[in-house]
């Protein structure tokens, strides 16, 4: 079958992808859920790493592997999960991060 639209794979990779968030959330004891915008470009990363994702040439969308299981895309998203959570602890703020980030004292 080979690479086909989001739309074309035997399952929904949008809620797949949502539900694996929150699991690891709850299984690495992350105090937060990322938000799909900042560990997106991760997720993508690192599906296209395992060849699971490819870009569609002719438009801004991507292709996605039909030949692997929903368990290969689970995998994927958690590695990057875990990518994502040790590259943000390490990195610091940047000044436009920081503006307006107040924390009380004692913490």
């Amino acid at each position: 079958m080979g690479f086909v639209t989001r739309e074309q794979l035997g399952f929904d990779l949008s809620e797949l992808i949502e539900v694996t968030i929150e699991q690891w959330s709850t299984i690495s004891g992350a105090e937060i859920v990322p938000p799909s915008e900042d560990c997106g470009d991760f997720i993508a990363s690192e599906m296209d790493a395992r060849k699971l994702r490819q870009d569609d040439g002719s438009s801004d969308g991507a292709l996605f592997n039909a030949d692997v299981p929903p368990e290969q895309f689970r995998d994927a998203v958690i590695a990057a999960l875990d990518r994502w959570l040790i590259e943000t602890e390490i990195s610091p703020l940047t000044a436009e991060e920081g503006e307006g980030y107040n924390r009380p004292c004692g913490e």
